[in-house]
């Protein structure tokens, strides 16, 4: 929050970057907001737009000379993280009376749509206005599903959902980069929320997906992804990567595998010492509960030399350092390094998408014991 520029642009990279930090210290406020009704909450909301709308005008009067893009972008940068936070009510409201929530909403609700662009090429890239994008489609997707379903469970794990978002997608985007990265960003939606599935299923998924992407610029991207997808299922054997072990030499994933016992594989990063420390206490709480089960810890972290003396200084007896970690986040899917991989006795998947912290993977391993 330090940072400031100077020289030509300045003017605008500051507004941007002081409407980035104060929506960051927002954050909270807005978590605060959702538990209030519809009405309430619009209010809310619409304070807070005149607010940023007010300070947007301020600029603008003051610095004459911007061009029209730089207006676009000063404005998008003040109210669009608004929007999204409009777009993301639905979804976390929940009404007593556990009536719909689009039953309830006043009809100017979604009045600020009428005011975007929804096929602005000059500002697909501009993280404001495309996290409103990726919001929007979600919440049109959940809108539209919850009402034909009647239903109000969690979405995220719904495959109609993500049936949903790519139709709608493809109604509202022609073409351009923006359909190509919602298109991307709804895909990995899919894969990482929903975790246990036959294979026919994500095959089922990603044939409709390939319908509407023949031409999208992550297409083999995405192909190669789905193709993990199927490769992670439970009973299959693990994909290798290159490891090291705590004396520096090269192993393989495949080489440190042991036959004999229920192996969870957890990840933490000596970059990220807060969360790795919650997962250590995390892994603590497994070993006592599951003496039976093997516990072995990789290390995705950019330091080598701090991971060394950080292992070296434990009690820690499995420990191994990744040194190919975009080859292996791909491999193993990794989007945060609270995933596990556990493998049974026979070195086959039992689960690749299971949360470290969850209690389910406890569920998993008791039923393993029985």
């Amino acid at each position: 929050e330090s940072i400031s520029f100077s020289g030509r642009g300045a003017a605008i990279n500051n507004f941007i970057l002081v409407q980035a930090n104060e929506a960051r210290r927002e954050a909270d406020l807005f978590k605060k907001y959702q538990s209030l009704p519809p009405n309430l909450y619009k209010e809310k909301i619409d304070s807070l737009y005149q607010l940023k709308k007010n300070e947007y005008e301020a600029f603008v009067k003051v610095n004459p000379t911007l061009s029209e893009k730089a207006k676009d972008l000063a404005l998008v940068s003040a109210t669009f993280p608004l929007y999204k936070e409009m777009e993301i009510y639905p979804f976390v409201y929940q009404s007593e009376d556990n009536v719909p929530l689009n039953c309830v909403l006043p009809e100017d609700f979604y009045d600020y749509r009428k005011r975007i662009n929804y096929n602005d090429t000059f500002l697909e890239y501009f993280r404001p206005y495309y996290r409103y994008m990726v919001m929007y489609i979600n919440n049109l997707a959940f809108t539209k599903y919850t009402y034909n379903k009647h239903t109000l469970v969690d979405v995220s794990q719904e495959l109609g959902f993500h049936l949903e978002k790519i139709k709608i997608i493809d109604s509202l985007f022609s073409k351009g980069s923006l359909r190509d990265n919602l298109y991307r960003n709804a895909a990995y939606a899919y894969i990482f929320n929903i975790h246990i599935q036959e294979h026919r299923a994500y095959k089922d998924y990603f044939h409709k997906f390939a319908k509407y992407n023949k031409d999208n610029e992550h297409k083999a991207e995405l192909d190669k992804v789905f193709r993990n997808v199927i490769a992670l299922q439970a009973g299959n054997q693990p994909p290798d990567f290159d490891l090291i072990n705590t004396k520096g030499e090269p192993t393989k994933f495949s080489e440190i595998q042991n036959p004999k016992m229920t192996t969870i594989y957890y990840f933490w990063s000596v970059n990220q010492q807060e969360l790795s420390n919650l997962i250590f206490n995390r892994i603590s709480q497994l070993k006592r509960l599951f003496p039976n089960v093997k516990f072995v810890g990789i290390d995705i972290g950019q330091d080598k030399t701090q991971w060394k003396k950080q292992v070296q200084n434990t009690d820690w007896t499995d420990q191994y350092h990744s040194i190919n970690f975009m080859d292996l986040s791909q491999k193993i899917l990794i989007n945060n390094i609270n995933k596990s991989l556990i493998i049974d006795k026979d070195g086959r998947i039992i689960s690749a998408f299971e949360d470290i912290f969850s209690p389910n993977l406890e569920k998993i391993l008791l039923s393993k014991e029985s």
